[in-house]
Formats: structure tokens, sequence, C-alpha cells
């Protein structure tokens, strides 16, 4: 079979696009804006020169917002948040050329064809790149700037000294993590080399390349050290939306949730999940044979897949680890597809990979078995029942800022924490109407959002709202990780109106 469909490896490219656009560009507008998209959304129509302010007083490098800024002025056929999403799904599309040319041509056509389908119907690639967000174009140039180091390995000279630096600028000014974890994995990867083989100009050519980034990464070198602070600051960021109160099994959390949202994706359907089981196993195998192999792949992958999870742990919550890696996907797919020549069964553990991804897929255009029901969660329509009045928006647990610009003007919004709990209160006083959205799972200092609730909506006609039941096996194993009262809905919608 194999054989046959070499005859028509020139179409495999083109033939993955076209699957691969149809998946990214139908219904961009599917789930709505997630907070961070109003991020985006908010900052690349500025002129330029605030933009630039907007980002350094931020975490986020330029590229990205700069890139975005242009494209959304293209004669499009979107509305404003598609244009962005639709621009990540160009990068996603991008980075699938690069793939491919870069790294698969080489490598035997069933090969080729299994990690260009496990990255096609990838529901992590899917959902983060029809997201306003650099997720996508971290990926794409990541793909680039390891080949360019690659080359620079393979072949040192002068040339792919320069391209190197090039490959590592661009990555660094698209963001941080994946810049400096690519930058040290492939440091710690050509020293361990030289050091054991005595081989070093590739290694000193690679030094004299971040001497170029470094200088090229002058404009925005003191942004980037501020950023490093504030990541070191992120313990109370990190630890918003903490799994359980046992700090182990947070951590256990943390990584189990990250790999299965990049693997399987955010919406597996109850009934694939023992699919799981199936590469479990065949990652167990995988690793027990590192200490043989010890291939520079296989420790570049390692080395920067540790250092960009410990950098996106300590800066996010569990759920949004895994965008943050994505740039470590099409090379995770490769080191899968490449380490499956001994065992047939391991092939086919793949195979079975691929089925439970097109059922993550399905429950993803349903909008169904989203793990992080944030993403989920219909803002739009939420937003478009509030007429009048004041919301008080959970800042501890919703995405407040995204419903606030559903709501825009219909409705006065408060953002409500413990400083403003008191002042909110009091404007609610004079209201006719007071809507209260607030996650069911309550993190909030003191319950500080059911005390609020209770306080605005006493002597008042109660009307309350729910959406995205958590289901049987969701509360199992929320009572599992020592959450004593699972809630029985992820968000709620309370209309208080007098009498």
């Amino acid at each position: 079979m194999w054989a046959k469909l070499r005859k028509y490896k020139r179409w495999i490219l083109p033939g993955v696009l076209l699957l691969q656009a149809i998946l990214l560009f139908s219904r961009l507008d599917l789930l709505s804006l997630w907070g961070d998209e109003i991020f985006t959304l908010e900052t690349v129509v500025k002129p330029f020169g605030r933009m630039i302010e907007a980002l350094r007083g931020d975490v986020h490098p330029p590229l990205y917002y700069l890139l975005v800024h242009g494209f959304i002025e293209l004669p499009l056929p979107w509305d404003l948040p598609e244009r962005i999403r639709a621009f990540s799904a160009l990068c996603v599309l991008a980075a699938t050329v690069m793939l491919d040319v870069f790294w698969l041509r080489r490598i035997k056509t069933y090969k080729r064809m299994l990690v260009l389908a496990l990255w096609t119907v990838s529901p992590a690639v899917i959902l983060y790149g029809r997201m306003g967000r650099s997720y996508a174009m971290q990926a794409a140039v990541v793909v680039l700037a390891v080949h360019l180091m690659w080359r620079l390995r393979l072949m040192p000279s002068w040339g792919a000294m320069a391209a190197a630096a090039a490959g590592t600028l661009l990555t660094l000014y698209t963001h941080y993590l994946p810049g400096i974890a690519i930058a040290s994995a492939c440091t710690a990867l050509l020293l361990v080399e030289a050091a054991r083989d005595g081989k070093w100009r590739a290694f000193r050519l690679w030094m004299g390349s971040l001497v170029i980034v470094g200088a090229g990464y002058a404009p925005w070198i003191l942004t980037l050290g501020g950023s490093v602070v504030k990541w070191g600051e992120a313990s109370a960021i990190s630890a918003r939306y903490v799994v359980s109160p046992d700090p182990w099994l947070n951590q256990l959390a943390k990584a189990g949730y990250t790999f299965v949202a990049l693997t399987f994706g955010e919406c597996l359907p109850l009934w694939a999940a023992p699919l799981c089981v199936l590469v479990i196993p065949l990652l167990i195998v995988m690793l027990a044979r590192l200490p043989r192999r010890g291939d520079a792949f296989t420790w570049l992958l390692l080395l920067s897949a540790a250092v960009g999870y410990v950098g996106a742990a300590r800066w996010v919550s569990y759920p949004f680890i895994a965008a943050r890696l994505l740039w470590v996907l099409p090379f995770f797919w490769l080191w899968m597809a490449t380490n499956t020549d001994v065992a047939r069964w391991r092939r086919w553990a793949l195979y079975l990979l691929l089925f439970a991804d097109d059922a993550s897929l399905l429950s993803y255009y349903r909008v169904d078995h989203f793990l992080n029901k944030g993403y989920a969660s219909p803002l739009r329509e939420m937003a478009a029942s509030v007429h009048g009045g004041m919301v008080i928006a959970d800042t501890y647990n919703t995405d407040f800022r995204a419903f606030a610009w559903y709501v825009g003007k219909t409705a006065e919004v408060r953002f409500a924490d413990a400083p403003s709990a008191a002042r909110i209160r009091e404007e609610a006083r004079a209201q006719q109407t007071v809507w209260v959205l607030r996650n069911m799972h309550d993190i909030s200092p003191g319950k500080l959002m059911t005390q609020l609730e209770a306080a605005v909506c006493e002597g008042r006609r109660i009307a309350r709202h729910q959406y995205l039941p958590y289901t049987a096996w969701e509360k199992e194993a929320m009572r599992v990780m020592r959450i004593a009262e699972p809630p029985s809905h992820f968000i709620e919608l309370t209309e208080c109106s007098r009498p």
C-alpha cells in the first residue's frame, strides 16, 4: 500500500493543506471570544505608536501584533474578531508547509504521512490555531528556527550562524517562552556534543549567533527583563485556578492535563477516553529506550519542552499551559512517528490516536465535552440576555473581559474583587436590575463572590441561568481532587430585579 502511495507523494502536501484549511477556516466564530483575544483585538486596532506603548506595558513582544495590525487592514470577508483568528489559521498552514519541507521530505513516505496526519487533525492545533493569539505563529517560527539551528549543527558556517541568529530573533520577537526554551536547549546540546566529540566549531558559531541575537534584541531587552521579573512573581497568577488544595495532586493534574490537551485535545468524549491507555505504554517504551538511543533530536525536544513547561506552569494555571506549548507539538509528532520502527503495535497505537483525535474534533465543532469549559462558555449568548442595569462579574474565575466586551454599552459592568466589593455593593442598591456573572466553583478569597451575590440580591426577585452542566464523571474527578462540594454547572448568570 505504501509503495503505491509513493507515486502520489507530490500531492500529499496540497491535500493536507486543503483539509487543514477547511478545518481551520470553517465557522471562525464558532466559539465566543476568549479574554486574551480581547487584548489582541483592542491592541491591534491602535495606531502603531500606541500599540508599541501598550505592549511595553504588558508582557508581549511586538512581532505578532505588528503583523496582525497590517493583516486586518486587508480587504477580507470577515469581521474583526474573525480576521484575527484567520491570521492564526494562516500561521498553522505556514507551519505545515515548513514542517514538511524542512523536516519530512527525507523520511519514509508512511512516516511523513503519519506526522502530517497527526498535525492536521490535532484538536490542539485546531483549537489554538483558531484563536486570536500568537500560539500558531509561535509554532510556525519555531519550526523554522529549529531547522536553521539544526543546519548550523550539521554544516557550521558563517552563513548558517547568521541564519540561526535570524531564526532565534524571529522567535523571541514572537514570544519569549519558545525563544528562551529553544536557545537554552540548543546551547546545552551543542556544548555537550562539543565536549564529547571535540568539535567546537558549531558551538562557537552558535555562541556567535547569540551575540547577534543580543544585539538585535536590544530595543526590547528592558521589556524582556520586566517580563522575567513578572514571571518570577507569577505564583499568584498560576495558583488562581488550582485543581486541588493538595500541592502534589495539583502539580500532577497540571502535567496530566497538559499532556491530554496537547495529545488528545480539550474535548475528548468519554467513550474515546480508553484510547488514551494505548498511547501511555507507547510513550513508556520510547522513554525507556532513550538511554540507548541518546539521539540529539530527542534530547533537544526533551530539553526545550522541559524549559517551556517550567516557564508556562509558573506563569499560567493548568488549563492554559498547553496553549503556551503548542510549538512543541510538531516535533513531538515527528519524534513519535520516527520511533515506531521496531514494533508494529506502536504504529497502530498512533493510528488509534488519530481516531481519538477525530472524535475530539467532532466534539469541538459541536462545542461539547470541553475539559476547559471556559472555552465553550456561551458568553455571546449570555450577554445578549442582559438588558440594562448593572453587571457584577467575577474576576477570579470567569472570562469577565470577554463578557464585558459582548455586553458593550447595554449595561454597566463592574469587575468584582476584594478591594472593590464594598463600593459595588453600594452602587447596586440604586439599580433596578443587577446581574451577577460567576463561576459556580467559587475560588474567590473567603467566598467573596458568594457573599457579594447574596448581599446585592437580598430582597429581590432572583432568576438563575446556569450553563455547561458537569457530568457524573467530572463530579467524581473533582471529589478525587478533594473538592468537597462539586458544582452542578460551570458558570451562572443570576438576574436580581426589584419586585
